[in-house]
C-alpha cells in the first residue's frame, strides 16, 4: 500500500493495480502527475493566518494556474518577433515621401509646428 499526495488529498492505492492509481489521479488532477517539481516560497505569519481561514481555496492550483498564466505571457512577450517585411514596406513609403519632397522649400518642422498651431489655437482665444 502507498499513499499519494494529490492536490490536498492522500490517496491510498495498491501498486498491483497501477489502473486504478493512474485513474484516481486523472480524475483528481486533470492529468498525469509524474515529474512533479515542488516549488516554496515564504509568505509571514499574517498572510499565513489569512490563507488557512480560507480552507475552501485549493491555493495549491490557484498558484498553479497564475505562474502559468505568467510564465505563457512572458515567453509571449519573449518570442514575440518583428515583421521584418513590414518593416521594410514602412522604411520604403518613408523613402518614398521623402523623395517627393527633396529640391522643394517644405521643412517638415515648419509644417509640424503649423499643424500644432491650428490644432491648438482654439486653446488661446478667449
Amino acid at each position: 500500500m502507498r499513499i499519494y499526495n494529490v492536490g490536498i488529498v492522500n490517496i491510498k492505492c495498491c501498486l498491483s493495480c497501477p489502473w486504478t492509481w493512474w485513474f484516481v489521479i486523472f480524475i483528481r488532477q486533470g492529468r498525469i502527475t509524474r515529474n512533479v517539481s515542488v516549488i516554496s516560497f515564504r509568505v509571514d505569519k499574517r498572510l499565513k493566518a489569512r490563507i488557512d481561514r480560507l480552507r475552501h481555496i485549493n491555493w495549491s492550483e490557484l498558484l498553479r494556474r497564475y505562474v502559468e498564466t505568467v510564465v505563457e505571457q512572458e515567453e509571449q512577450r519573449m518570442r514575440s518577433t518583428k515583421d521584418v517585411t513590414a518593416i521594410k514596406r514602412a522604411i520604403e513609403e518613408m523613402d518614398r515621401l521623402a523623395k517627393l519632397s527633396e529640391g522643394s522649400d517644405w521643412i517638415a518642422e515648419e509644417e509640424v509646428v503649423r499643424w500644432r498651431r491650428r490644432r491648438f489655437s482654439y486653446l488661446t482665444q478667449t
